[in-house]
């Protein structure tokens, strides 16, 4: 799991990490990377090239095997809306 460590900023690797998810097959397979990827989603999100990473896995993985990266997104809208609530 070395080139799902720190990856942001580097293109080279978002690109190979965009290239896995398109060959995941197996249900452990996806496990074992979105496990990978779940702590780090909020840096890829931000990042350009680290978004790609995540639009890979909406595009190619199920709904199921992308809970994580909604939960995390669910968590990045609510408190992108409660700082529009206190800082309007």
């Amino acid at each position: 799991c070395f080139i799902l460590n720190n990856m942001n900023s580097f293109d080279d690797r978002t690109r190979a990490v965009q290239k896995l998810i398109e060959t995941l097959k197996s249900s452990n397979q996806i496990s074992v990377v979105t496990e990978a990827l779940r702590p780090g989603v909020i840096i890829l999100i931000k990042d350009l090239n680290g978004n790609h990473v995540i639009q890979r896995c909406l595009q190619h993985l199920s709904n199921q095997d992308n809970q994580g990266v909604s939960l995390h997104l669910m968590q990045l809208m609510n408190l992108v809306k409660a700082l529009f609530t206190l800082f309007p």
